[in-house]
């Protein structure tokens, strides 16, 4: 992004700007959705001249010199198509292309319009387009990683790809158009935020990294409020995380060495040029510390001073906004923004801080969110609500790996239902539902007790009547529990009586329940055997549970 500093509110008197990302290789930012920019912008200064271009160490010298095998070819054949995404296609073709939104020294990112002979949809579908110049990239196996990447993208607070095509000169990266601005031009704003308030973008965060890290195993390396956008411009709109342009798949404990971030953002362990996925949470911390005080934790009138000052790793709580703001919350920042990597949270454990339980999930606790899902859940495969009820036992009886929303949930249902041993009908829990929701003043989309009675029977999966705890904590999860690999097969495997590696249809039916019509579970069970051979294999489960609504 262009260096933009902020000239007036809160953000400017504390030394808050818009930090330019930088990489040994790969230089994005602006607007959201990674324009590229100068490679070596953090060792020369944005504005670096051509001489001090020259003066770079020997080694960065020849890794801009050396072109990957793919980038060689391509200069030797330049009208070589699909190098990069597999899709050749012209960008006139598929969409209309309007206002700019942003431009960087390797590509523009645009507002466009998809057409109607491209999609199925309607015409007024709108979209943003990164158009990046093959010429303009040193290495194309960084674009071919970047791809790779994104595509794999899907989850509530990450931006994902909606497709990526090329023709010879350019490569098209299209995404959804995220409306709201970015967290950066909010704190600009703000000053700073409220403890309700930063907990909850806080922990919209959180959730996208715990499934970069967790599901994924991908470290984003350029966490900042540049690069968290609204969806909307309503002032409780959803955070999402974007631009994945420095991210980098990773195995279980790799140590990573190329030096990239922002310089007011970056962990000191990847300037020291050994670090792990853990420097997104370093990150997440320091924009926490914005969040809570309107203020940057590390300091300097440079870049260089600044990454000085984060290399010692000191920061304190002394500024007048930090009076006011809870033990609670600053024992989370120290967590976070800790030098010592082996005593830093994880966003797991992150989310599971008191601070962000309390606070973080608001009126999320437990009606509003759980409601939300309790409709989507109705509308779900059978064996998809299967699967969600084994993951939500699974998780109930391991106190470690407990998501909060399921904690609550369960205490929320044993409550109700502590007179009835563990039962409830739909019609008592709706009456119940109802009654909380009135006292908290938090729900009004169904507004009598029959209406959400009758939602609520899509939860009684063994159709006795009556709802049982994991039945009904099962039908309020939120359906991203089935992007995360352990979940999905730890659901396999409890239908996987046997443990033979597939699913028959006696198991099937065994985990349907004995009140299930044959016709019921023999249609689903063919919807997951793709490949007609009588059993279900855990790739065809896996992919039928992402398939299927």
């Amino acid at each position: 992004m262009l260096a933009r500093i902020a000239t007036s509110g809160r953000g400017a008197r504390q030394g808050l700007r818009s930090s330019t990302s930088f990489s040994v290789y790969v230089q994005t930012g602006a607007n959201g959705y990674g324009s590229r920019h100068d490679k070596n912008a953090w060792q020369r200064g944005p504005l670096g001249s051509q001489q001090q271009q020259q003066q770079l160490p020997v080694r960065q010298q020849q890794r801009r010199s050396i072109s990957s095998f793919g980038t060689f070819m391509s200069k030797l054949n330049p009208f070589e198509p699909a190098l990069i995404t597999g899709k050749s296609a012209k960008l006139e073709d598929c969409y209309e292309v309007l206002e700019e939104l942003g431009r960087g020294r390797y590509g523009t990112v645009s507002r466009a319009r998809i057409l109607s002979k491209h999609s199925t949809e309607s015409d007024d579908e709108f979209f943003a387009i990164k158009v990046v110049p093959k010429h303009t990239v040193a290495d194309l196996d960084e674009l071919r990683t970047e791809h790779r990447v994104m595509v794999r993208v899907d989850h509530p607070h990450c931006v994902g790809l909606t497709e990526a095509f090329e023709d010879s000169e350019n490569v098209y990266f299209v995404f959804p158009l995220c409306v709201g601005g970015e967290l950066f031009d909010r704190i600009i704003q703000k000053g700073s935020y409220t403890e309700e308030d930063a907990a909850r973008l806080i922990r919209q965060l959180l959730l996208a990294l715990e499934y970069c890290h967790e599901t994924l195993h991908v470290v984003h390396r350029d966490v900042k409020p540049e690069n968290l956008l609204f969806w909307t411009n309503e002032e409780d709109s959803s955070l999402t995380l974007c631009d994945f342009g420095m991210a980098h798949p990773f195995e279980e404990d790799e140590l990573m060495h190329s030096s990239c971030g922002s310089p007011s953002y970056v962990a000191p362990e990847v300037l020291a040029g050994t670090y792990t996925e853990s420097c997104d949470i370093w990150s997440a911390g320091v924009i926490l510390y914005i969040l809570l005080s309107g203020s940057v934790p590390f300091h300097g009138e440079t870049d260089e001073d600044i990454m000085r000052s984060v290399a010692k790793g000191d920061f304190s709580f002394d500024l007048p906004a930090w009076d006011h703001v809870s033990d609670s919350a600053k024992d989370l920042v120290r967590s976070m923004i800790c030098k010592d990597v082996s005593e830093r949270f994880t966003a797991s454990q992150c989310l599971h801080h008191k601070w962000v339980r309390e606070l973080g999930e608001g009126r999320d606790i437990p009606l509003l969110l759980a409601l939300d899902n309790l409709h989507a859940f109705g509308r779900f495969a059978r064996v998809k609500r299967v699967a969600l009820q084994l993951i939500a036992k699974q998780l109930a009886g391991s106190p470690e790996k407990m998501d909060s929303q399921v904690s609550q949930l369960r205490d929320f249902f044993a409550k109700l239902s502590s007179e009835n041993n563990g039962l409830i009908s739909p019609e008592g829990l709706a009456e119940a539902i109802l009654t909380e929701s009135k006292r908290e003043n938090s729900f009004n989309v169904l507004s009598s007790p029959a209406q959400l009675a009758e939602l609520l029977g899509s939860s009684d999966l063994d159709h006795n009547g009556l709802i049982d705890i994991d039945e009904f904590c099962a039908a309020c999860l939120n359906e991203c529990l089935l992007t995360k690999e352990a979940n999905l097969r730890f659901a396999f495997d409890s239908i996987d009586r046997d443990r033979d590696g597939f699913i028959s249809m006696e198991e099937l039916r065994s985990a349907f329940g004995e009140n299930e019509s044959y016709e019921n579970i023999k249609e689903e069970f063919e919807q997951y055997d793709l490949n007609s051979d009588g059993v279900i294999s855990y790739e065809e489960f896996r992919s039928g549970l992402r398939r299927t609504s």
